[in-house]
């Protein structure tokens, strides 16, 4: 059951990836746009919530600067997305792998280096989308997304092994 499990977040993760890769065009602040309508309609405030926050102050000249240069947002969100979406993805390669593999080190290397594979593949494939494009750039944030989830994966292995020594 594990294994099936397994194939099956895999399958909905890769999917999605290609659906989100697939969008030409694809603007990020749109989509935070149509988030914010969605939770007003909801009578949730982001806006409200956020200026009632005591550190709110703090990120005042920030968020006038993002205000005035939108696009500087859309790179920020953007590459923190590739970094959310890559540490998710190699995460569940890495639950399908260890599902195959006992050894947790091969399962660990085998997992960084297919999830590597899948973002030089999505980036390929973003460059035959309209509006979009390929970008190594690109594939090295997505690196930075399987690298923070292979190290969270290690320390998770460690610390459950210093558990069990207790």
């Amino acid at each position: 059951m594990k294994k099936i499990t397994a194939w099956v977040m895999l399958g909905f993760v890769v999917c999605s990836l290609w659906h989100l890769s697939a969008q030409p065009n694809l603007l990020v602040i749109s989509v935070l746009k149509k988030l914010d309508h969605f939770l007003i309609a909801r009578s949730i405030n982001v806006r409200e919530l956020l200026n009632q926050m005591e550190y709110m102050e703090k990120l005042k000249p920030l968020y006038l600067e993002l205000q005035q240069h939108p696009n500087r947002l859309e790179f920020i969100v953007r590459k923190a997305a590739h970094v959310l979406v890559f540490a998710v993805s190699t995460m569940t390669v890495f639950f399908l792998v260890s599902s195959y593999l006992k050894r947790f080190c091969a399962a660990l290397v085998i997992s960084g280096l297919l999830t590597l594979m899948l973002a030089v593949v999505d980036e390929m494939h973003q460059s035959f989308v309209p509006g979009r494009a390929g970008r190594w750039f690109d594939v090295g944030v997505d690196c930075a997304g399987i690298i923070l989830a292979l190290v969270l994966l290690a320390f998770v292995k460690l610390i459950g092994k210093l558990n069990l020594e207790k």
